[in-house]
Protein backbone atom coordinates (compact mmCIF):
# COMPACT_ATOMS: atom_id res chain seq x y z
CA UNK A 1 0.00 0.00 0.00
CA UNK A 2 1.26 3.48 -0.88
CA UNK A 3 0.10 6.89 0.34
CA UNK A 4 -0.12 9.79 -2.09
CA UNK A 5 -0.43 13.05 -0.18
CA UNK A 6 -1.31 16.36 -1.82
CA UNK A 7 -0.90 19.69 -0.08
CA UNK A 8 -3.02 22.48 -1.48
CA UNK A 9 -2.24 26.20 -1.46
CA UNK A 10 -5.57 27.17 0.10
CA UNK A 11 -6.05 24.33 2.60
CA UNK A 12 -4.14 23.40 5.75
CA UNK A 13 -5.40 19.79 5.53
CA UNK A 14 -3.77 17.51 2.94
CA UNK A 15 -5.64 15.21 0.56
CA UNK A 16 -4.47 11.64 1.18
CA UNK A 17 -5.02 8.72 -1.18
CA UNK A 18 -4.17 5.08 -0.46
CA UNK A 19 -3.00 3.14 -3.53
CA UNK A 20 -2.57 -0.65 -3.58
CA UNK A 21 0.50 -1.17 -5.74
CA UNK A 22 3.65 0.72 -6.63
CA UNK A 23 2.95 0.86 -10.36
CA UNK A 24 -0.44 2.53 -9.84
CA UNK A 25 1.04 4.89 -7.26
CA UNK A 26 3.87 5.92 -9.57
CA UNK A 27 1.44 6.41 -12.49
CA UNK A 28 -0.82 8.64 -10.34
CA UNK A 29 2.21 10.61 -9.14
CA UNK A 30 3.58 11.12 -12.68
CA UNK A 31 0.13 12.10 -14.00
CA UNK A 32 -0.22 14.65 -11.20
CA UNK A 33 3.30 16.06 -11.67
CA UNK A 34 2.78 16.40 -15.43
CA UNK A 35 -0.58 18.13 -14.88
CA UNK A 36 0.97 20.58 -12.40
CA UNK A 37 3.86 21.37 -14.75
CA UNK A 38 1.69 21.93 -17.83
CA UNK A 39 -1.54 23.10 -16.11
CA UNK A 40 -3.32 20.68 -18.44
CA UNK A 41 -5.84 19.38 -17.58
CA UNK A 42 -7.06 22.10 -15.23
CA UNK A 43 -8.86 19.52 -13.07
CA UNK A 44 -7.59 16.03 -12.29
CA UNK A 45 -9.60 13.08 -10.98
CA UNK A 46 -7.91 10.83 -8.39
CA UNK A 47 -9.35 7.70 -6.72
CA UNK A 48 -8.41 6.15 -3.37
CA UNK A 49 -8.02 2.34 -3.65
CA UNK A 50 -8.85 1.84 0.03
CA UNK A 51 -12.17 3.73 0.16
CA UNK A 52 -12.99 3.86 -3.58
CA UNK A 53 -13.75 7.56 -3.12
CA UNK A 54 -12.97 9.89 -5.98
CA UNK A 55 -11.71 13.44 -5.63
CA UNK A 56 -11.30 16.14 -8.25
CA UNK A 57 -8.31 18.43 -7.71
CA UNK A 58 -7.77 21.87 -9.22
CA UNK A 59 -4.24 21.46 -10.58
CA UNK A 60 -3.39 25.15 -10.06
CA UNK A 61 -3.97 24.75 -6.29
CA UNK A 62 -1.47 21.88 -5.76
CA UNK A 63 1.49 23.12 -3.70
CA UNK A 64 3.27 19.82 -2.99
CA UNK A 65 2.96 16.08 -3.58
CA UNK A 66 4.50 13.20 -1.65
CA UNK A 67 4.45 9.43 -2.22
CA UNK A 68 5.31 7.13 0.70
CA UNK A 69 5.23 3.33 0.97
CA UNK A 70 3.67 1.38 3.83
CA UNK A 71 6.26 -0.62 5.79
CA UNK A 72 5.90 -4.33 6.67
CA UNK A 73 2.71 -6.37 7.04
CA UNK A 74 -0.92 -5.44 7.49
CA UNK A 75 -0.53 -4.27 11.10
CA UNK A 76 2.64 -2.27 10.53
CA UNK A 77 2.68 1.48 10.84
CA UNK A 78 3.13 3.60 7.75
CA UNK A 79 6.05 5.92 7.22
CA UNK A 80 5.08 9.23 8.78
CA UNK A 81 3.61 11.35 6.02
CA UNK A 82 4.09 15.06 5.78
CA UNK A 83 6.77 17.43 4.73
CA UNK A 84 9.59 18.12 7.14
CA UNK A 85 12.42 20.59 7.13
CA UNK A 86 15.59 20.10 9.12
CA UNK A 87 17.13 23.39 10.10
CA UNK A 88 20.79 23.66 10.99
CA UNK A 89 22.26 26.52 12.95
CA UNK A 90 25.69 27.94 12.25
CA UNK A 91 28.18 27.56 15.07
Amino acid sequence: MFTLELNLKTSPAPITLMLKDEQTAQQQLQTLVKAVQTRDPQWLSLTCDKTQKQVWVCVAEVAAVQLTPKQGGSGAATVRTGFAVQLETAS
